[in-house]
């Protein structure tokens, strides 16, 4: 910017006048940007590129299973020989220790093969996988190297939404590429995972592009922050949301991945809603939308044991506050099997507390679609329900105890979000066997009040909330 002589200003017109105070107070905002050169240089040598290559099935392999296999007699057909296709993945990395651990995503390596290390002085390792954990996208890997330049490790718990961070990478084969931003969000769930996530992302607008994945996310005092691990998208390209790994729930996964090569977590049993709503808080008799509220309890699990239920709302972990359904994954995940834990539960409008012994998380298990089905039904009322009885079959393969099955939708129901396909469990915490029960629940709602409906929609379970009318 020009310097404006004092006398100037003063003997200008007023808008001029203006113009420039107003040029001058940008000045120092300007001057507080900050200036990642002597950052990036000094951090650097931390960060890798990581090639995995693996052999895959040639191309007359799909041929192979898909003609008779006479076909392949070289006496009728002289078919040449099949050679594999290798296939090359590639990512990023950073080094964690200068006795050779390096840290990457697991969908990085998670093809299998052979895995190389490439430094920013261009020297290569072959590097060996010391474990990997797909739940929270974090591999450790190791080289036969010493003296090694490590990052330095920050503290993810401190970071603040506003803060600058920055990323260094290989978007598209493109090494060592710098992009900044600035923190977007903290807590966030994993995409399309919602209440089953086991890792509180760090949100961020730094660019973030195929062939980031592993590589670090770093603060302004030069210390790792994040592993970057996923974008949202609809073109395939940066599209000004990025997701990372807070370094600090990825070391834990490290110490374990040492000790044992895998990763155990502590296990409650229980469906989470992705909410709750303002509606649905209300109707359960919360001021506000707070805590993880329990759509289901699975059988055999020390959720079942301790006498949680569905409609329990978790508010809170050894007096850690639960704010979102999201927060309560990772933290009883991050506990240990046989752990006891203490949780505060709003139950019947009223806290209670409810101690728990953690099992050992299992592996994840199937899950099953809702048909349409065809049977006794309900027109719709007041609240622009229709529904009919859940056949036999359905109940046995849903595994679900009674309910109503939404045939149409329209009014309120339709503006609760309550569709087609869906299957009440639940009116107001009033479980539904069948359509009288439904009837009678519905009947008994009070006119203004915030109903709640349990419903199973695909493979999980929520809550919907709709205003009885006056």
């Amino acid at each position: 910017m020009i310097p404006i002589p004092l006398r100037q200003m003063v003997g200008a017109a007023p808008t001029t006048f203006i113009i420039a105070i107003f040029l001058l107070a940008l000045a120092p905002a300007q001057a507080k940007l900050p200036d990642f050169a002597d950052l990036v240089e000094d951090n650097v040598d931390s960060v890798v590129h990581i090639t995995v290559i693996s052999e895959g099935e040639g191309m007359l392999g799909g041929l192979r299973r898909a003609l008779p296999e006479e076909w392949f007699d070289r006496r009728i057909f002289p078919w040449p020989e099949d050679e594999p296709r290798r296939r090359q993945g590639q990512g990023s990395g950073f080094i964690i220790s200068a006795d050779g651990y390096v840290l990457t995503n697991n969908h990085v390596v998670a093809s299998g093969g052979d895995i190389t290390v490439r430094m920013h002085d261009r020297r290569e390792f072959k590097a060996e996988l010391v474990g990997a954990d797909a739940r929270s996208d974090v591999a450790l890997l190791k080289v036969e190297a010493d003296d090694l330049p490590a990052a330095k490790l920050g503290d993810s718990d401190e970071l603040r939404v506003g803060e600058w961070v920055f990323a260094i990478g290989s978007p598209f084969n493109f090494e060592y590429s710098v992009t900044a931003g600035i923190v977007s969000a903290l807590g966030r769930s994993s995409l399309g995972s919602g209440a089953n996530s086991f890792v509180p992302f760090i949100q961020s607008d730094v660019a973030i592009n195929p062939g980031n994945s592993g590589g670090p996310l770093f603060d302004l005092d030069g210390r790792v922050v994040g592993i970057n691990s996923q974008i949202f998208s609809r073109s395939g390209g940066f599209q000004g949301i990025s997701l990372s790994i807070p370094i600090d729930a990825a070391m834990e996964v490290v110490e374990m991945l040492k000790a044992d090569g895998s990763v155990s977590r502590g296990f409650l049993g229980v469906r989470l809603d992705s909410g709750p709503s303002f509606e649905v808080a209300k109707s359960l008799g919360l001021d506000r939308p707070m805590g993880a509220l329990i759509t289901e309890v699975l059988a055999d699990t020390p959720a079942e044991e301790a006498g949680l239920k569905s409609g329990d709302v978790i508010l809170s972990v050894d007096g850690e506050d639960v704010d979102l359904s999201s927060d309560l994954p990772f933290m009883i995940g991050r506990r240990k099997s046989g752990e006891n834990i203490d949780l505060k539960v709003w139950r019947d409008r009223r806290e209670i507390d409810v101690e728990v012994t953690l099992a050992l998380l299992p592996d994840d298990e199937g899950q099953s679609d809702a048909d349409d089905s065809e049977g006794s039904e309900l027109k719709p009322g007041a609240l622009g329900l229709g529904v009919t009885s859940v056949p036999h079959e359905l109940v046995e393969r849903l595994d679900v105890d009674g309910g109503v099955l939404v045939r149409s939708s329209a009014g309120l129901a339709r503006s609760a979000d309550i569709v087609p396909g869906d299957i009440i469990l639940q009116v107001q915490g009033q479980a539904i066997d069948g359509l009288d029960d439904f009837s009678s629940a519905v009947e008994n709602l009070e006119a203004g009040e915030h109903a709640s409906f349990l419903i199973l929609r695909g493979n999980f379970r929520t809550y919907r909330a709709i205003r009885v009318p006056d």
